[in-house]
C-alpha cells in the first residue's frame, strides 16, 4: 500500500482515528518528526491580544516534544507593539526565557528553542525549512507557509476558535499553493475539527518551574505554596480566578464590571457553604483573583459587602441576613495578616477569604488550576483548552448566552456550523451556560430581582445551585462535567496529532 494510502486508511469514515492503529499513528508521525528534514522546525508566535495564542503555541511545541520530536525549532515571534509585547508573553510559559535578551533556551538534551524577531526574520534572507506550526492565527488571508518560508504549514486555532484551521502547502511556485480549510475535511470530521480540543498532560511543577517563578515574582511564592498545601491538606477549598481583569473598571470581553463576577462567584459559595447538603463544600473557601483588578473595584465590592451601597436595599439587606461582612475577609497575597486570614478560613465552615494574587507564571497557573477545589474561573479559550483535559468543575464565563456560542461543549460532538437548532445542545451545557451568563449580573440588576422573584432569579442563586450539583455524586451535573475530560483527556482525540496525521498524507506526496 503507497504511504499516502496508508496514512488515509488509518482514518475512520466515522471516527477521526482508528483506535485500532492508533500506535502505528504515533509511529509514524515520530518517524516524520525525527527525519532528517525536520532538523530545524518553525514555530510562529503572533501578537494577538491576550493570552491563549501564546499559551496555546507553547503548549503545542511541547506536545511536539512529547511526541517524537527531538530536533531544534526556530521559533518566530511577531515584535509588533503589543501591551504586553509577545516576547514577554512567551517568557511567562517558557521557563530560561529572558523576554529582555531572548537567548536560546534548552528544552533538553536534544530540543533547543532560538527566538527571532518577525522584523529580523523579514530583514534577513531565511532558508527554506520542511515545516511550520502555529496555535493560533486570525488573519486568514495570510498564506502562513509563504511568510516563514516553509514547505508545508499548519495554522492550528485554540479550542472552538472562529477564525478556520488550515493547511498550507508551498510548491514554490506563487500559482500553485495549497490552502486546505481543516474544518472542511471529511475525514477530520468536518465542523467537528473545529470543536475539538488538544490532549495535555496533567500539570505539575518542576524545579525549573519554581525557579521561573521565584524570578519573576517572588513576593508571591509563599503565599501560593500556603494556599495549595491547606487545599491539598482539605482544609479549604479553592477557587482561582482568572479573566476578569478590567481597563477603567470594565472587563471588555463581558462588558461587565469585575466587582459584580466576584460578588456573584462569593455569595455563590456562601449560599452553598450555608444551605448545601453536600458535606464537602461546608468548609471555609480561599477565592484566589489571579487577574489584575483594579483597586477602584475592590473598593466597590468592599463597599457593598459592608452594606454601604444606598443603590440597592434589597441585596443589602440579603448581605446583612447573610453576615457576608464578617465572612469574608479581601487581602493583598503579601498582607502581613495573610498567614492569620489562611488559618481563620480554614478552622471555619462558612468563612471566604479573597486574596488579590494578580497575574503569576503560566506553569503556576496551570498547577494551581488543576489543584481547584470549587469550580475555577476562566473567560479565555486558551484556558478552556487546559480546564478541559481537568478533573475539575468549571466555570467559563462567556458575554453569550445563545445556543449557537454555547461555551460548554455537547458530547458527542457535533457536525453543525452553528449551533442553531435548539435540540442542538444537551440541557447539562445549557444548564452550565445560562449560570456562568447571569455571572456578570451587576448589583442593580441582583436587586431588582431579588425584589421581583426573591433570591432564586438572581446569579448568585444559579451559580451556586450550578456548584451544590457539580459536587453531588451521580448528579447529571455531575456526571456531564466529569465525561468531558473523559473525552478530551485522550490522545485519541487530541486536535493536534489528528491535524499532524493528515498532513502527513501531503508531505509523503510532495
Amino acid at each position: 500500500m503507497p504511504f499516502p494510502d496508508f496514512i488515509a486508511a488509518l482514518f475512520g469514515a466515522e471516527e477521526t482515528v482508528n483506535e485500532n492503529t492508533f500506535e502505528q499513528n504515533q509511529a509514524l508521525l515520530t518517524r516524520f518528526l525525527q527525519a532528517q528534514e525536520n532538523t530545524i522546525i518553525r514555530i510562529y508566535v503572533t501578537a494577538s491580544p491576550g493570552y491563549g495564542h501564546q499559551a496555546n503555541t507553547v503548549n503545542i511545541m511541547y506536545s511536539l516534544i512529547t511526541a517524537g520530536f527531538n530536533q531544534n525549532i526556530q521559533m518566530i515571534y511577531d515584535d509588533a507593539p503589543t501591551e504586553p509585547p509577545t516576547i514577554n508573553k512567551l517568557a511567562t510559559f517558557i521557563p530560561g526565557l529572558d523576554p529582555n535578551n531572548p537567548q536560546p533556551v534548552v528544552i533538553n538534551a536534544n530540543t533547543t528553542v532560538s527566538f527571532i524577531s518577525t522584523t529580523a526574520f523579514n530583514a534577513n534572507q531565511q532558508p527554506l525549512r520542511t515545516f511550520g506550526i502555529t496555535g493560533g492565527y486570525d488573519n486568514s488571508a495570510d498564506n502562513l507557509a509563504l511568510k516563514t518560508n516553509t514547505s508545508i504549514f499548519l495554522k492550528l486555532q485554540p479550542y472552538c476558535w472562529i477564525p478556520a484551521n488550515a493547511l498550507y502547502i508551498n510548491r514554490g511556485n506563487p500559482a500553485e499553493q495549497v490552502v486546505i480549510d481543516l474544518g472542511q475535511v471529511d475525514v477530520l470530521g468536518n465542523y467537528i475539527f473545529t470543536r475539538q480540543n488538544y490532549y495535555l498532560p496533567l500539570p505539575q511543577m518542576s524545579e525549573a518551574d519554581y525557579l521561573q517563578f521565584t524570578n519573576a515574582a517572588p513576593t508571591k511564592v509563599d503565599p501560593y505554596n500556603a494556599i495549595l498545601t491547606a487545599n491539598t491538606a482539605k482544609k479549604i477549598n479553592m477557587m482561582p480566578v482568572y479573566g476578569i481583569g478590567d481597563i477603567n473598571g470594565t472587563i471588555e470581553s463581558l462588558g461587565s464590571a469585575p466587582e459584580s463576577v466576584l460578588f456573584n462567584l462569593i455569595a455563590s459559595v456562601a449560599y452553598t457553604q450555608e444551605y448545601s447538603d453536600v458535606p464537602y463544600l461546608k468548609k471555609g473557601a480561599v477565592i484566589v483573583v489571579i487577574a489584575n483588578v483594579t483597586q477602584p473595584c475592590y473598593d466597590r465590592l468592599t463597599a457593598l459587602l459592608d452594606g454601604l451601597n444606598g443603590e440597592v436595599p434589597k441585596l443589602n439587606e440579603y448581605i446583612l441576613n447573610q453576615d457576608l461582612k464578617n465572612r469574608v475577609d479581601i487581602i493583598n497575597y503579601d498582607d502581613p495578616n495573610f498567614s492569620q486570614k489562611l488559618t481563620q478560613t480554614g478552622v471555619s465552615t462558612d468563612k471566604i477569604l479573597v486574596i488579590k494574587m494578580g497575574g503569576i507564571p503560566g506553569p503556576a497557573f496551570n498547577y494551581m488550576y488543576s489543584k481547584s477545589t470549587l469550580p475555577c474561573v476562566f473567560e479565555g479559550k486558551g484556558t478552556a483548552s487546559l480546564v478541559l483535559n481537568l478533573p475539575v468543575p468549571y466555570f467559563n464565563l462567556t458575554s453569550a448566552n445563545i445556543n449557537r456560542r454555547y461555551v460548554y461543549p455537547t458530547l458527542p460532538l457535533q457536525n453543525i456550523k452553528l449551533l442553531q437548532p435548539e435540540t442542538a445542545a444537551s440541557i447539562e451545557a445549557k444548564t452550565c451556560n445560562t449560570a456562568v451568563f447571569k455571572l456578570k449580573e451587576n448589583f442593580v440588576t441582583t436587586n431588582t430581582n431579588m425584589i421581583k422573584g426573591g433570591v432564586d432569579d438572581t446569579a448568585l442563586f444559579s451559580a451556586g445551585q450550578l456548584i451544590w450539583k457539580a459536587y453531588s455524586d451521580m448528579d447529571p451535573i455531575n456526571i456531564y462535567l466529569a465525561s468531558l475530560p473523559n473525552y478530551f483527556h485522550t490522545l485519541q482525540n487530541d486536535k493536534l496529532m489528528n491535524a499532524l496525521l493528515y498532513m502527513l498524507i501531503y508531505t509523503n506526496a510532495n
